[in-house]
């Protein structure tokens, strides 16, 4: 949480060089402060409207660092959702049965508060078992159905930046480049022939004359 104002210092600590993000050490600390804030809620209630500020501000100087401090690098896809929203959800599934402990030790085990904590703690299971199967799983694939919707809309412009060996296999298209330069190799020099082309097989004309 200490580090958070830091973050806005970083354009004029760099001197004017490109600014990175560091997602996992940032995301770790968001999901850090999180499961923190709904664990410990339990002893100290207060906790949970000053995470709510914290998270707040976060949402503020985020927006504005990805917009005009940061340097785009890469895409992730969304990959580190999965990691903070699993930990959030376990952080509030164990915080839940916490508090469900320390009510049915100060009260009956039979009591409504604590049957409704250990419902409470059913629901969260319930729905997030229903996110990870009906969101997550299907999030971290492109169903076909997407990819012809797009293949419709974009028309040859994506396809044209293609090359045309795109889906050739490696090992092909190296042998293949390892055949040419034999041949070439071979037409230059015809009094000497490679038996091995270069560690990878036997070239062309070799098995040719063979």
């Amino acid at each position: 949480g200490i580090s958070l104002p830091m973050l806005l210092l970083c354009p004029l600590l760099t001197c004017g060089k490109p600014v990175y993000a560091d997602f996992a050490y940032e995301a770790g600390n968001l999901g850090l402060i999180l499961v923190l804030g709904l664990t410990y809620s339990v002893l100290a209630p207060v906790i949970m409207p000053v995470c709510m500020l914290y998270f707040a501000l976060a949402f503020l100087v985020y927006c504005w660092l990805f917009r005009f401090a940061y340097t785009p690098e890469f895409d992730a896809g969304g990959v580190y959702w999965h990691e903070l929203f699993n930990g959030a959800v376990i952080g509030l599934l164990f915080g839940t049965l916490s508090l469900a402990g320390m009510v049915g030790s100060y009260s009956r085990w039979y009591s409504g508060q604590f049957l409704a904590l250990l419902a409470l703690a059913a629901l969260v299971s319930l729905l997030f078992g229903i996110f990870l199967f009906e969101f997550a799983s299907p999030s971290r694939f492109f169903s076909l159905e997407d990819a012809c919707a797009a293949d419709e809309v974009s028309g040859e412009s994506i396809s044209s930046a293609f090359a045309s060996d795109y889906y050739v296999d490696p090992v092909l298209k190296y042998a293949s480049q390892d055949v040419e330069r034999d041949s070439f190799e071979t037409q230059g020099a015809p009094a000497t022939r490679t038996p091995v082309s270069k560690g990878r097989g036997v070239s062309l004309p070799d098995l040719e004359q063979a």
